[in-house]
């Protein structure tokens, strides 16, 4: 087994790291153990550990696997600027929680107008890469995103590794 959280090699690999990841959402999510998670999403255990095994924690030496409240994996994840979408490596899984909620908020702005659910994200951004990012909610800026096709993009996460 190669060290653990690296980047996949092949297809196959990404997809695997990709359900690992879903995984440990649904462990996060319903509070499941490891064992249940997995058979849920159809995956091994050792497939999860070998993906997000620092996202994992044991409760004794013999004892099940549970997800820890929050991880630093890096994953790629697509985030909305006033320049349009663009991919960012993001490495704290409640950075990604983040950015989830903004696209969330965004989709139903563009869906149906209303604008509350993007104003928590007013004054708010992250650093990732090196760089700060401001969230999006400028209803100008994304009315001519949304004109020039930018708006809405399915998919948050690109698999790092696997392009």
């Amino acid at each position: 087994m190669s060290r653990r959280n690296s980047s996949p090699r092949s297809r196959k690999e990404a997809e695997d790291r990709s359900r690992s990841f879903a995984v440990l959402t649904r462990m996060r999510r319903e509070r499941l153990r490891l064992k249940p998670a997995a058979g849920l999403e159809g995956v091994q255990p050792e497939t999860v550990r070998h993906w997000v095994g620092s996202a994992l924690r044991k409760k004794r030496p013999r004892g099940d696997y549970y997800a820890k409240p929050y991880d630093r994996i890096p994953r790629e994840v697509r985030v909305f600027t006033p320049d349009g979408w663009t991919w960012v490596l993001v490495r704290d899984s409640r950075t990604r929680s983040r950015i989830a909620q903004h696209a969330s908020a965004l989709a139903l702005y563009v869906r149906t107008g209303n604008a509350e659910p993007l104003r928590r994200f007013q004054k708010l951004s992250f650093r990732a890469g090196g760089n700060a990012y401001k969230f999006v909610t400028d209803s100008a800026v994304i009315a001519r995103l949304e004109s020039a096709d930018e708006l809405p993009v399915e998919g948050l996460y690109r698999e790092v590794g696997a392009h």
